[in-house]
Formats: C-alpha cells, structure tokens, sequence
C-alpha cells in the first residue's frame, strides 16, 4: 500500500468513551453492574440505607469505570486516509477499506462493514471527515 496523506488522525477521549460504546463496552458493563448488584445485595439487607447507599455506588462505579480501564488497556487509535480507516487497539490494527463501509442509520457512531456493525468510537468532527470521505468514495471522485 502507497504511503498516503492522513486526512485525520485521533484518539479517543474519555469523554466519547462516556457517551459512545461499543457492544463490548456495553456487555463489559453490564457485568460489572451486575458483579457489584450480586455483592451489594450479599451484604446488605434489601430495602435498607446501606442497600440503596451500594447500589447508588455501583451505579456509578458502572457508568465511570469501564470508559477509565478501555482507555488504559486499549488506547484506541483512528487514522483516517483518503481510501481507508485504520483502527488500533492495543497492539492490535485493523484497516477498513472505505468502499466497503457505510454509515448504519440510528447511531451517528455505527458503521456497517460488510454485514457488521463497527462502532466508532470518535468526536463528532472525526465523523464528520469520514461521512465526508466516505461521500468522495462513494461518488468515485478519489
């Protein structure tokens, strides 16, 4: 593959982490909700202060955590080319061709490579470079 300009390149922050989620993401919260809903409810008596103070607890410790440790584990990485996305996480890379992706409707993240959903998990303004190379690709002005 020819060495091509970088169209843009990001990392994603802790605050898409926040609010984007991939369905790994989502499944590796569910279980720690549900770890720490099995272990409030073990030590805690249902109904008492100490119940609701746990599981207000867990709630949060779900929602703030896991953002936290996918970032610190994976340290996912976007670069955007005229022909494709390149996609780093961890040690790991993979490339997308941008013909063969297209925007899934219903999450302005989500991206359908093939026959699978790929969440992107980006500002606003790395998806807007994309839909816009994507639109280049799509009318063959590439």
């Amino acid at each position: 593959m020819a060495k091509q300009q970088l169209v843009r390149e990001e990392r994603s922050s802790y605050k898409v982490l926040l609010f984007r989620k991939s369905k790994r993401m989502r499944l590796f919260e569910s279980l720690i909700f549900l770890l720490g809903l099995g272990a409030v409810w073990l030590s805690c008596p249902p109904r008492s202060s100490g119940f609701i103070m746990g599981l207000v607890a867990d709630i949060l410790i779900t929602l703030f955590l896991p953002p936290a440790i996918y970032l610190f584990l994976f340290r996912p990485h976007y670069l955007l080319f005229p022909d494709r996305l390149e996609i780093c996480w961890g040690k790991r890379k993979k490339v997308l061709p941008l013909r063969d992706l297209e925007q899934e409707f219903g999450l302005p993240y989500v991206y359908l490579f093939g026959s699978r959903k790929i969440a992107i998990l980006v500002s606003d303004a790395f998806l807007g470079a994309l839909n816009g190379q994507l639109e280049v690709v799509k009318r063959g002005l590439l």
